[in-house]
């Protein structure tokens, strides 16, 4: 499996489905995604072997009640990371939320 680089760019996201689109902008996800945290999952798990996904401009102007869906999107992320061998995930611009450090 040849590895791929992915740049999910949260920069003025509004809502939960502004999430969802930019993550299916960023990932060669299939047409039957489900557009939730579930299907995220699923599908991160199933063709994420290879992937190295980064988050940018998470701390940008997000509104301060989408910011528990984006910690569990990308909780989701990280959950998929832990089991798909060798799929990884990052972040810069991360200014709240209990995330990792970034290497």
């Amino acid at each position: 499996m040849e590895d791929s680089e992915y740049i999910i760019d949260l920069e003025g996201v509004a809502s939960e489905e502004d999430v969802q689109d930019r993550i299916a902008e960023a990932l060669p996800l299939p047409d039957y995604y489900g557009g939730n945290l579930d299907a995220l999952y699923d599908v991160l798990t199933e063709m994420g072997d290879g992937w190295h996904i980064h988050f940018v401009n998470i701390d940008e102007d997000i509104d301060e009640e989408l910011e528990p869906y984006i910690e569990e999107t990308i909780q989701v992320f990280e959950d998929a990371a832990g089991v798909v061998e060798d799929m990884t995930v990052d972040y810069e611009d991360v200014e709240y939320g209990d995330y990792p450090d970034i290497d």
